[in-house]
């Protein structure tokens, strides 16, 4: 989508937003949809830019991008295969300038190389990540219950309620949520069994999924840090194998090679990708409760059918995916 120069686009003053990065005039080049979108900008000599940016309203999204900021910090300082920050005049927290009631991070645009499948090298993802998860550890009896919330672990009781409420709102995910609470407590039972293994914690970036791993003219790029926080390093590692390359097992071994620290090579390794918190999220966000808005709400309900349908076939082909992940 082409914007004009101004606000209307982005909803970003431009120029308060030069003069915050010490940039020549900035214009609206286009605007890529995703989880958060991304505006493409193009200063007065030529130079592409990302800008994305999020409410200044909440300490909850302040806090999450200091999080995100110092983790992507040190990932440039140990030399992973980034795309390139720029950083304010006066960050307000973090890489974030504030403008008005906006919190606004810029990258340098990458262009990426189309038509190429999501396959990405195991020895580049398994060494990346296992840097990764050499820079932050986290002593995990700090973060047990956020950890629990992470991985989508409630009570059968909290989901019947969920499913209630939206019965009464009439909803009408209601009834195709409540035929798949075996599944779901068979997750959330998995999800449990994992985090008693007590793994190392780490802070992580915690989305190593394909459209977060560019493939550039010079190789892969990480990009997109706005999920960092803590989480298990042996469960994001087997997820990201599963999720971002052929073999997944290669990638282990990978990342095992590069110092990654090993975990256990049996179901619950895949933890992560069985998880019934995107689950939990959506229909939060469908209820009203995560302060979404009427559209947005729309939207998660619209979602939760496709998103029983993967867990669905997660939990029936365990087995095998544990298999091909760890080449049993």
């Amino acid at each position: 989508m082409t914007g004009s120069i101004g606000t209307a686009d982005c909803g970003v003053d431009l120029s308060e937003l030069a003069e915050a990065f010490d940039l020549p005039p900035l214009r609206v080049v286009e605007h890529r949809t995703g989880a958060s979108g991304v505006w493409r900008l193009r200063t007065a000599h030529g130079d592409d830019l990302a800008l994305s940016s999020r409410s200044a309203a909440s300490p909850q999204v302040a806090a999450a991008i200091s999080v995100a900021s110092e983790l992507e910090r040190r990932a440039a300082d140990a030399g992973l295969d980034l795309v390139p920050y720029l950083r304010p005049k006066h960050p307000f927290v973090g890489l974030a300038a504030r403008i008005r009631d906006r919190l606004v991070l810029l990258h340098e645009w990458v262009d990426t190389i189309p038509d190429i499948p999501d396959d990405v090298p195991p020895a580049w993802l398994g060494g990346t990540v296992a840097t990764l998860h050499s820079l932050w550890p986290v002593p995990d009896q700090k973060v047990q219950k956020h950890l629990a919330r992470a991985y989508g672990i409630y009570p059968t009781s909290s989901w019947q309620r969920w499913i209630d409420d939206a019965d009464q709102a009439g909803l009408s995910w209601a009834s195709e949520v409540a035929a798949s609470l075996a599944v779901i407590e068979e997750a959330t039972r998995l999800s449990q069994s994992a985090l008693d293994l007590d793994l190392p914690v780490v802070q992580s970036h915690r989305d190593l999924n394909p459209p977060n791993l560019l493939h550039t003219p010079t190789g892969y790029r990480l990009c997109d840090f706005g999920y960092a926080g803590p989480d298990i390093a042996w469960f994001e590692v087997v997820d990201a194998a599963l999720a971002c390359t052929s073999e997944p097992a290669a990638t282990i071994e990978h990342y095992l090679a590069a110092g990654g620290k090993p975990g256990p090579r049996r179901v619950e390794a895949l933890a992560r990708t069985t998880s019934p918190m995107w689950l939990a999220r959506t229909i939060a966000a469908s209820l009203g409760f995560a302060t979404a808005s009427t559209p947005a709400r729309g939207a998660a309900g619209a979602a939760i059918p496709e998103i029983l349908l993967h867990l669905h076939h997660d939990i029936d082909t365990l087995d095998t995916t544990t298999a091909t992940a760890f080449n049993l």
